[in-house]
């Protein structure tokens, strides 16, 4: 056997050894290749065999001054509930998964005078604008555009001083300015009276129509208003369970359809707290989205 392949592997790999500290042998498995020249064996016959060969390696200590470590404090996120990523508006929003942020029955929760509160309150079918503004919502219960839920804000807006309108109408044509606005005493109420005879002395036939008519037009009204309102709430609440994962666990399929005809208002201002966060953001009653600009509509 040979030994020249065995000097030539040790040569390189002993020649680099010192006695430093901070040199640490590492195992390594060396494949040697050896060549047999017997005559019993055909001439070229190799064999491998391995060896476990101590390879050192030297161990490289970096070492930093201490006047080059700075230690920075990273800004800690603002209190609130559950943190997702939505990417509705590009931005990191708050919002609570799987359940309401608080009761149906919360509305004082900021207070009786918070603008989500009044709003719902006197103006329902713009607070109920102000939260499908927030959630980019249609007419129909889906999310659109930035532009389409700014022009769906402005219609309902214009409903509903259309139903105010029409309202303030019919009082006036029901009650007229002047009549019955002064009360009469003595001799007047008399004469009152006999103006509203006809000829035949029975009382005037054409009060009691224009009467009725105006009352069917003062209740067509509101009741039209109260449908509306209603739709826009059930839509809105369907839209707000799908999205934050929270199903109906009273009165399945129609538990949203209850809170809208018994609690309508209590329905749009625990919506209007579910979308934001007012403990970090003030309320304001004359904006789209109920919030002051440069507020995430969405937390």
């Amino acid at each position: 056997m040979s030994s020249k392949p065995q000097s030539d592997l040790e040569e390189p790999l002993l020649s680099n050894i010192t006695t430093d500290e901070d040199v640490v042998p590492l195992p390594l498995n060396v494949n040697v290749n050896i060549t047999t020249g017997s005559e019993n064996l055909n001439a070229g016959t190799s064999t491998t065999a391995t060896v476990n060969v101590q390879a050192p390696v030297a161990q490289e200590v970096i070492r930093i001054p201490e006047a080059s470590i700075q230690v920075v404090s990273m800004p800690s996120a603002p209190p609130g509930p559950t943190s997702s990523d939505d990417g509705d508006h590009g931005n990191v929003h708050t919002y609570q998964n799987g359940r309401w942020k608080d009761g149906i029955c919360g509305c004082l929760r900021h207070g009786c005078c918070h603008s989500s509160l009044l709003c719902a309150w006197f103006f329902p079918l713009i607070a109920i604008a102000q939260v499908m503004r927030r959630m980019n919502l249609l007419i129909n219960g889906k999310s659109g555009t930035n532009s389409q839920s700014r022009k769906t804000f402005w219609c309902i807006v214009l409903v509903s001083f259309a139903f105010a309108g029409a309202l303030y109408a019919v009082d006036k044509i029901d009650n007229p300015e002047g009549h019955n606005s002064n009360k009469n005493t003595g001799g007047d109420d008399y004469v009152q009276e006999d103006m509203n005879m006809n000829i035949d002395g029975d009382a005037d036939a054409q009060s009691p129509s224009l009467h009725s008519l105006t009352d069917n037009k003062a209740m067509i009204i509101p009741f039209a208003y109260f449908l509306c309102l209603l739709y826009l709430i059930v839509m809105t609440r369907g839209y707000i369970r799908r999205k934050y994962h929270m199903p109906q666990t009273a009165c399945t399929g129609v538990a949203d359809c209850c809170v809208a005809v018994y609690l309508p208002c209590c329905a749009i201002s625990q919506m209007a707290r579910h979308t934001t966060d007012y403990n970090l953001y003030r309320g304001a009653m004359c904006s789209e989205t109920g919030l002051p600009s440069g507020v995430p509509s969405i937390v």
